[in-house]
């Protein structure tokens, strides 16, 4: 008999509280992620970017319209994300992009394989290298001369066998790369 009545109040309760939560399940389950999808698949006119976007944004002028919408939402992206540095950081930013873009397309494509080769390592192995790059970089400049010129007199196979140890992807033979004057 109680769990019958139980059974009975908790029916009126829901058929009461339907009216409400309809809305809301249709808001969650249809309408976000229909605007989520669509947020990187809609183009982005130029004149509707802030004027400081497009201050930032002023070397894409021109391909703006060209680009894919996801490339166009990062970029903008990236431009609020500048607008909000101090002027140390931007001044930085600035000088990182400029050498990026005076690299040769080969190793902007290799800068761009690792990167996305360290995004897929689990996040352990990532802080692990990270942890190990804020040490490099923490040491002298003479202390970190010494041991780039001790790793490059390693013997392939030798540096090979370290790479494996640390977990890192092999290089490729070094034959396949064209010779440039290291900067």
């Amino acid at each position: 008999m109680m769990t019958h009545q139980l059974r009975q109040e908790g029916q009126i309760m829901s058929r009461n509280l339907k009216p409400f939560f309809l809305p809301l399940w249709i808001l969650w389950f249809v309408i976000v992620p229909l605007a989520w999808g669509q947020e990187g698949s809609q183009v982005i006119p130029w004149n509707q970017l802030s004027p400081e976007e497009q201050r930032v944004l002023t070397p894409f002028q021109k391909q703006w319209a060209d680009l894919p919408p996801a490339r166009q939402h990062r970029l903008q992206h990236g431009a609020k994300r500048f607008q909000n540095m101090t002027p140390t950081e931007q001044q930085r930013m600035r000088k990182r992009f400029n050498q990026w873009k005076s690299l040769p397309p080969e190793k902007q494509e290799r800068i761009r394989q690792r990167f996305n080769t360290f995004r897929q390592l689990p996040i352990h192995k990532r802080k692990a290298i990270q942890k190990k790059r804020k040490w490099f970089k923490k040491l002298p400049q003479e202390r970190r001369q010494e041991l780039r010129k001790r790793w490059k007199n390693l013997p392939p196979q030798r540096r090979e066998q370290i790479r494996k140890r640390m977990g890192k992807p092999p290089t490729r033979p070094k034959s396949s790369r064209p010779n440039r004057p290291r900067r």
